[in-house]
C-alpha cells in the first residue's frame, strides 16, 4: 500500500475506493491519532496506535506511519484473520484488536458467535461466522465490545476516566460501518 495514497484517501474519506484493510486502517489512525502518552493510559508511550507496552523493544517516538502500516497488517489484521472475514466484521475486528489485543478481539467475536473460545480464527469461528446476518452479528459484536469495557474498567478502576471515550470510539466505529462497503 502506497503510503501517500492512504493519507490522501483518510484525509478525503474516501472509503469506497479503499482496499479493505486500508478502510479499516483509516477508521483506527482517526481514533488512535498520533503521539500520546496520556496519564493512565497503560499502554504508556503511543504513536498511532502502536504502544511502549505492546512493542517495548520499538522506538514508539520515531515510529513512521509506514512502519505502523506494516506492524497493523502482520501483528493485528493478519493475525485476527480479519483477511477472512467479512469486510464490515473484518474493520471492527481489526479496531478492537488494535485497542485490546488480536487474541481478544477474535475471543470475544467467538463468544458472539458461540463457538470454542480459544483466540484463533478457524473453520468453525468461519463456519458461524456465514451463519449470521451481518448486521446482527456486528451489532452484537460491538455490544460485546462495550461489555468488555465494562468489565475491564470494574476489574481496573484506574482505568474508568477513559470509558467514555472507548464507548464513543465504538458508536463510531457503528457509524463508520454503516458507511463501509
Amino acid at each position: 500500500m502506497e503510503l501517500k495514497k492512504l493519507l490522501l484517501l483518510i484525509l478525503i474519506g474516501m472509503v469506497f475506493i479503499m482496499t479493505d484493510i486500508e478502510k479499516a486502517m483509516a477508521f483506527t489512525f482517526k481514533e488512535e491519532g498520533g503521539l500520546a502518552n496520556v496519564k493512565g493510559d497503560r499502554g504508556g508511550l503511543t504513536k498511532y496506535g502502536i504502544s511502549k507496552r505492546a512493542y517495548p523493544d520499538l522506538d514508539i517516538l520515531h515510529l513512521t506511519l509506514e512502519d505502523a502500516v506494516t506492524i497493523f497488517t502482520s501483528d493485528y489484521w493478519l493475525r485476527a484473520s480479519c483477511d477472512k472475514l467479512p469486510l464490515r466484521l473484518a474493520v471492527a475486528v481489526f479496531d478492537f484488536s488494535v485497542h485490546s489485543g488480536p487474541t481478544t478481539a477474535v475471543k470475544e467475536l467467538q463468544k458472539v458467535l458461540g463457538t470454542t473460545v480459544d483466540g484463533l480464527v478457524g473453520q468453525e469461528t468461519l463456519g458461524k461466522v456465514n451463519q449470521w446476518k451481518e448486521d446482527d452479528l456486528i451489532n452484537q459484536y460491538l455490544t460485546e465490545r462495550i461489555m468488555f469495557l465494562g468489565d475491564l474498567t470494574r476489574k481496573d478502576p484506574s482505568q474508568e476516566k477513559f470509558r467514555k471515550g472507548w464507548i464513543k470510539r465504538v458508536v463510531e466505529l457503528r457509524a463508520y460501518l454503516m458507511e463501509v462497503q
